[in-house]
């Protein structure tokens, strides 16, 4: 009977255990979407009733997070259906056992081993008294841990069958965990073929890199759940990383460059290490060397490297708003994605690369057809300064060409902040131009301290690459730019910079040859003019002797007579005479030295002197036009080293034109000249100390025109009307003043008329040059006897009478044949000769007089009515004898003979009154 029984108890409770065990199997297979651990807690409380246990567990072991998940139900606590993680540790000795796989039944608690102390405490704390725990043994070998019965009211006296039925139990149960692994992994899988496809698709639409880090960063917002997705992308050329793209509640605080800028660099920091960094709590105290993270509002950021083939590409930001615990698949998703994300991106680069690269040799071939086609120097900025902003993302940019003929610079400035400078406030910002231009080599240079832009902000360091062709620095480009490290752009720079440094010495090789084919013309009209004015030199020459000679007996005579004279009146009068005669004298002077050709003979001058010269030698031409000529010179105008007569030439040129730029306007007419002396006001002189005597001309005629006044020095350039001048005037004004090492440029007035401006560098004459005026000190001659050969009979009697008056004896010959023989006759202590005179010369008589008599040539004076050519001055400072120009003043004649004869000057030559 008590066998029958037991065998019915058993089969009631196999029945009832298959029951539960159908029951729990239909659940967890119907349970599509919904969560097992709603499930697994249902099916605990079912199971604890099978057993008729006060409370039933599942642990899971977390070896990667290094906890316990239990999932347990209590019939008798409030905390039934709870889930709860302990870390390893909480109970050592269970732990070791269920990581080994080891089965536990303990009817009693105290029966536990000695090592399993800390078990022992916890267990009769809180009451237990049996135990019994099955390893998990699913079938995918997924999940490891147990599943355990706990009794708290009696010591039960767990059966083999006990343990095998809660052992099958979890092996149900486990699958429900198994199963959602799997379908999580599933999931995981689709959304990382999801995001292939989608990085894929992006890569292939996307138009630029940016957009395409702006379109993954919406993605992967979207796919990973956080609040803020952005790339921290490197800068190798700066070293430093930009935030490029964000998606998110904080993408514009990511875009304000703090996020990835401030502090240590994460980004940097993963890129050094390949592996990526994690703040589950940005506020956590070992964080704090980030600067950063305790600057945003995002409280967990996971940084990922974005590193390809040794190329490191910047880092994803991932963060959200609220604390986020990464878990290592997490991680490792990220990573993948990570990988992913840095694929689609070197395609993308690969790809914007290539293009980049075919615009930049699409853009090189258009420079290099727009050089071929410059038809000048000044050209070649113009056609290609937009293109080479452009293709090198240049902000601003100079170009300086030198000309190395003249030792200038002509500079063109194009940009925002250039377009308006002028070369010297562009010299003055960067002055290491000098240096780039001396070594020809590759500089970034710095501006100066001081330099502001107009918008108030400081100045940028400038790229200055020169220009070489065929071993010849022939320029500098000076190009500003926001990445001026940047070895590419730096690279194509200087492709263009070599492009244009070969066209620019094609047109320096084309000038040259238009300008050897200008200066051919020239000189052939040169030649002409030339000639055309020996001739007229030749017939001035005549004229003024002819001239000069009267005036001479004029002059001489009207001061004998002036100084005989006791009538007030008369000596007025007499005097009258005489500054007309000088007046006369100078005009004819004038004439002698303008018709004259001459080399450059440097000498002490006074220029202020030179310009009233030329004024009073055009005065006839100012009274005739009705021109009113002010004159207003510095009286502090220092004297200095210039040819006074090719001076004078540019100044009479100069006033020239001004009479006829303004002879045909209505009245008044005006011309203003005035002289300075300070530093150059030359365009571009910025910095030259050099002291210049500057001479300003100024009409108020029509000016010149704007597209002409770059072309007036030009040879051969003339706005007058056919057979009205040559067109050389002013350019040989240009090439007077180039050889003094001087400027000349003309310019328009504010209100109205032209206006030339001369600057002669300051050169102070040697000690001892500048001429002194000679006193009339001399004593009355004693027995002196004075030979004068002079063809003209009137001069030669008042030249007698004049050394006659102050005690002198004289005899006089008309011819050198004549003198010759009074030689022959009588003794004489000093000659005086006329250079001009017909059948036997001055200079013929000389040499006669150096052969028969050569104690009389350091006691010789010459005289002369015209201009002394060139041979014949090399001739008189060789010989040692002296010049009087005709006419002379009665003091210089005594003063002159009176030094001969005390031998204090050899050799002199007066001034022509």
């Amino acid at each position: 009977m008590d066998q029958n029984c037991q065998v019915e108890n058993k089969v009631s409770q196999n029945k009832s255990f298959f029951l539960l065990l159908s029951e729990l199997i239909d659940t967890f297979s119907s349970m599509q979407n919904k969560k097992s651990q709603e499930l697994i807690f249902n099916s605990l409380e079912k199971v604890a009733d099978y057993f008729d246990v006060e409370e039933i567990f599942i642990v899971r072991i977390n070896l990667t997070e290094k906890v316990w998940e239990y999932a347990f139900n209590n019939k008798y606590q409030h905390e039934s259906k709870y889930h709860k993680a302990y870390p390893f540790g909480t109970l050592p000795w269970i732990e070791e056992k269920v990581i080994a796989d080891t089965k536990i039944a303990l009817s009693n608690i105290n029966d536990l081993p000695v090592e399993a102390r800390v078990e022992k405490e916890t267990f009769n704390k809180f009451g237990l008294k049996s135990l019994i725990v099955e390893p998990l043994m699913g079938k995918q070998s997924l999940v490891k841990g147990c599943i355990g019965l706990s009794s708290y009211h009696d010591f039960r006296n767990w059966s083999e069958e006990n343990a095998i039925q809660l052992n099958i139990i979890g092996a149900v149960l486990v699958s429900a965990y198994e199963r959602d692994i799997l379908r999580k992994e599933q999931d995981e899988k689709e959304r990382f073929f999801a995001m292939l496809n989608k990085f894929r698709q992006i890569a292939l639409e996307s138009i630029s890199f940016s957009d395409a880090l702006q379109r993954i960063s919406q993605t992967i917002f979207e796919i990973s759940g956080a609040d803020t997705c952005g790339f921290g992308i490197w800068d190798s050329a700066r070293k430093e990383v930009q935030s490029v793209a964000a998606f998110g509640t904080y993408s514009q605080e990511f875009l304000s460059k703090k996020f990835v800028s401030e502090g240590p660099l994460i980004t940097t920091e993963v890129l050094s290490t390949g592996k990526p960094l994690v703040f589950e709590d940005v506020s956590k105290e070992e964080y704090k060397k980030y600067q950063v993270l305790r600057n945003v509002i995002v409280k967990s950021v996971i940084v990922l490297p974005l590193i390809a083939s040794d190329v490191k590409m910047g880092s994803i930001f991932i963060s959200y708003n609220s604390p986020h615990k990464f878990s290592s698949k997490e991680i490792d998703f990220f990573g993948q994605m990570a990988e992913q994300v840095t694929l689609a991106l070197q395609k993308i680069k690969l790809w914007e690369d290539s293009q980049h690269h075919y615009q930049e040799l699409h853009t090189l071939t258009e420079i290099s057809s727009a050089l071929r086609n410059a038809q000048s120097l000044a050209e070649i900025p113009e056609v290609v300064s937009a293109s080479v902003m452009d293709l090198c993302g240049v902000d601003n940019i100079a170009f300086i060409f030198l000309e190395s003929e003249k030792g200038s610079r002509t500079q063109f400035f194009y940009g925002k902040n250039w377009s308006e400078l002028s070369p010297r406030e562009f010299y003055a910002r960067f002055a290491c131009i000098d240096g780039v231009i001396k070594t020809g080599s590759i500089t970034v240079c710095k501006p100066e301290q001081d330099s502001i832009l107009s918008s108030g902000s400081p100045e940028q360091e400038v790229i200055c690459i020169p220009l070489r062709a065929h071993d010849q620095v022939l320029g500098v480009i000076c190009a500003q730019t926001s990445n001026i490290q940047d070895k590419k752009k730096q690279g194509v720079l200087s492709a263009v910079t070599d492009l244009i440094a070969n066209a620019a010495f094609r047109q320096s090789l084309m000038d040259n040859l238009n300008l050897q084919l200008e200066v051919l013309r020239t000189t052939k009209l040169q030649l002409f003019q030339s000639r055309k004015l020996a001739a007229i030199g030749e017939l001035v020459a005549g004229i003024a002797h002819e001239l000069n000679n009267p005036l001479t007996t004029i002059s001489l005579s009207a001061e004998l007579l002036q100084r005989q004279s006791s009538s007030v009146q008369e000596r007025y009068d007499l005097g009258k005479i005489v500054a007309e005669s000088r007046r006369a004298a100078g005009i004819i002077r004038g004439l002698l030295d303008f018709a004259r050709q001459r080399t450059f003979e440097p000498q002490s001058v006074d220029l202020n002197a030179v310009l009233q010269s030329s004024v009073d030698l055009i005065g006839y031409e100012l009274s005739r036009a009705d021109i009113t000529c002010t004159v207003n010179l510095d009286a502090n105008l220092p004297t200095t080293i210039a040819d006074p007569y090719q001076i004078k030439q540019v100044f009479v040129n100069l006033l020239t034109n001004a009479i006829q730029a303004i002879k045909k306007i209505e009245q008044p007419r005006e011309i203003r000249i005035r002289s300075e002396f300070g530093v150059s006001k030359f365009y571009g002189q910025a910095g030259n100390e050099t002291k210049y005597l500057r001479f300003i001309i100024e009409d108020n005629g029509p000016g010149i025109s704007p597209i002409i006044l770059p072309k007036v020095f030009d040879p051969f350039f003339t706005t007058k009307e056919e057979g009205e001048g040559t067109g050389l005037g002013l350019s040989v004004c240009h090439g007077i003043v180039s050889e003094h090492k001087g400027h000349i440029w003309a310019e328009n007035q504010v209100q109205k008329g032209a206006r030339f401006i001369m600057e002669i560098p300051f050169k102070k004459p040697p000690v001892g040059t500048v001429k002194q005026k000679r006193t009339s000190n001399y004593s009355i001659g004693k027995s002196v006897s004075i030979l004068i050969v002079e063809d003209e009979v009137n001069v030669l009697d008042i030249l007698q009478r004049a050394l006659m008056r102050n005690g002198y004896s004289t005899v006089g010959a008309l011819n050198g044949i004549e003198a010759l023989k009074q030689l022959e006759e009588q003794k004489f202590d000093l000659v005086m000769c006329d250079m001009r005179m017909p059948g036997m010369g001055g200079i013929e008589f000389y040499h006669e007089i150096e052969k028969q008599y050569p104690w009389l040539v350091g006691r010789f004076i010459f005289m002369s009515g015209d201009a002394v050519s060139e041979g014949n001055q090399r001739f008189l400072k060789i010989a040692g004898a002296s010049l009087l120009y005709k006419p002379f003043e009665l003091d210089t004649l005594m003063e002159v003979v009176n030094n001969k004869l005390n031998s204090e000057d050899k050799f002199l030559f007066t001034d022509p009154i």
